[in-house]
């Protein structure tokens, strides 16, 4: 008579640690995915800023090249 309530309870423990290794198996895939979309926003955010630096760079040497050019000193000999 001991064993049935035992095997039951025995049972019963085994369907509770089962489903709770599938909820966590959930919880770990949602959060991976979410861990993809975070890191692939701060890789085009990278990408943008990595655009806006070129720009400025570019920006800089013509400014630069324009304002060291010999040719304007030319102009400004005596």
């Amino acid at each position: 008579m001991k064993k049935g309530p035992v095997f039951i309870l025995g049972l019963g423990v085994t369907v509770l640690f089962l489903s709770g290794c599938a909820t966590t198996g959930r919880n770990v895939t949602q959060e991976n995915d979410n861990l993809k979309i975070q890191i692939q926003n701060l890789e085009t955010q990278m990408q943008k800023k990595d655009a806006e630096i070129d720009s400025l760079r570019r920006s800089l040497s013509s400014t630069t090249e324009e304002k060291y050019n010999p040719d304007s000193f030319k102009e400004c000999r005596f």
